[in-house]
């Protein structure tokens, strides 16, 4: 059973990885970008990716904690039904 979470669980967590780096590299980017007439580092570009990034990751996580309960719940209320008489 165990073997089966893993192989579930496996590529969720590599794709929210990829996230979590392509939302840090698009912080460093744009923290970095010059903006307006001064180039300078801007701190407040930097927390807009990262709490939009985290944000995405957050909603996309419950969704798949909701979807998780939806399942668990169908398949207890499979396993109470009663089977169909075939008689």
């Amino acid at each position: 059973m165990t073997s089966d979470k893993n192989k579930t669980w496996l590529p969720i967590f590599l794709i929210a990885g990829a996230m979590v780096v392509w939302g840090t590299v698009l912080g460093v980017g744009a923290y970095l970008a010059p903006t307006g007439r001064a180039a300078g580092a801007d701190w407040r570009k930097f927390l807009v990716l990262a709490a939009t990034t985290g944000g995405f990751l957050l909603f996309w996580g419950l969704a798949l904690v909701a979807r998780g309960a939806k399942l668990r719940r169908l398949r207890r209320s499979k396993g109470k039904q009663d089977p169909v008489d075939k008689g």
